[in-house]
């Protein structure tokens, strides 16, 4: 039979197929996982209106040059003009984030111990990150399209 004389050519092809379907997966995902960890974020020591990179060690926020830094979350919108969308700190003395949240806080205004809070650049008030103030400053980001995370 036609099979049995061509079977080490089937086999070879499949082989081939094989490698080539592994070579388009491996280049289609190619750049879409980081390929190291991130080791330096942005931080604010103005209140959002300049940013500057450090460890990521530093935690939320820490001083700096005589002022409070701030962890700064960059963003853009529809490939535009990199800017501060939202700062973000521990709650005031406060010890650093719990490994569970506390559910007593979940949806409201005041941040748990721990707790991570947020605010627009040039807002007075912080609010929980968990509250739905805080989901809706990290909602909003873009008028429009998607909002793209700015790394250093």
């Amino acid at each position: 039979m036609a099979i049995e004389r061509h079977q080490r050519w089937g086999i070879v092809a499949s082989i081939v197929a094989i490698a080539f379907c592994l070579v388009a997966v491996q280049r289609a995902y190619r750049g879409t996982e980081m390929s190291e960890a991130v080791t330096r974020v942005y931080f604010s020591d103005d209140d959002g209106k300049t940013y500057f990179a450090d460890g990521v060690e530093k935690g939320l926020n820490f001083p700096h040059e005589g002022k409070q830094a701030c962890r700064a979350y960059v963003y853009r919108c529809d490939s535009g003009k990199a800017f501060v969308a939202y700062l973000g700190r521990h709650a005031p003395n406060r010890a650093p984030t719990p490994s569970t949240p506390d559910p007593r806080y979940l949806g409201k205004d005041n941040a748990a111990p721990g707790e991570i809070e947020i605010k627009r650049p040039g807002d007075e008030k912080w609010v929980s990150l968990g509250s739905p103030q805080g989901q809706e400053i990290v909602r909003s980001l873009c008028s429009s399209g998607i909002p793209e995370a700015v790394l250093p």
